[in-house]
């Protein structure tokens, strides 16, 4: 997952995921089959990993306001740590694979769709709490929330300063009081 995550698919070698695992060819071939079924594997688990374990806090089902600043907050420390510094590894997929891969982009989708019913899901109950500027659209700011999440996944893998990030996803938070 790691050297996928830092080198992108395309250029991650067979070579390279054997000297990073120590697994043999064969041992990877008879396992996953091919490059292609790896990576995937390793973007489900990132996805399970990285990404489910962030999720955690806006699923629980009394999620809201707070949960979803505390997303936020995580992915921004997220941006400080040098073994993030590859950005967002769905994110990555998406942009390099997406397009013209079915399963890729069936995967990308369906975290997509997971993290933005998160973010719904919270907004609607922060609206209920009063929580969030009365008037607030919970489903068009959870989309608004999603994409801000993928530009910032996007941008922190183009190198953007860690001050224009933070800059960029408190603006966006503010959209919602």
């Amino acid at each position: 997952m790691g050297l996928f995550w830092r080198k992108g698919y395309f250029d991650t070698s067979m070579r390279d995921i054997v000297a990073e695992t120590g697994v043999s060819h064969a041992g990877l071939y008879s396992t996953f089959g091919n490059k292609h079924e790896l990576f995937l594997a390793a973007l489900d688990l990132y996805q399970q990993r990285i990404k489910g374990e962030m999720m955690c806090a806006l699923e629980e089902p009394d999620s809201a306001l707070p949960e979803i600043q505390g997303y936020f907050e995580e992915l921004l420390n997220m941006t400080k740590d040098p073994r993030f510094e590859s950005g967002c590894m769905i994110c990555n997929a998406a942009i390099d694979l997406a397009p013209e891969d079915p399963a890729v982009s069936e995967r990308v989708h369906g975290y997509l769709d997971r993290l933005i019913e998160a973010f719904r899901g919270a907004l609607e109950r922060a609206k209920e709490r009063g929580q969030v500027r009365e008037g607030l659209d919970p489903q068009a700011a959870a989309d608004v929330l999603g994409s801000t999440l993928v530009a910032l996944g996007s941008f922190q893998r183009a190198g953007m300063e860690e001050e224009r990030l933070e800059r960029f996803a408190r603006n966006a938070l503010a959209t919602l009081i």
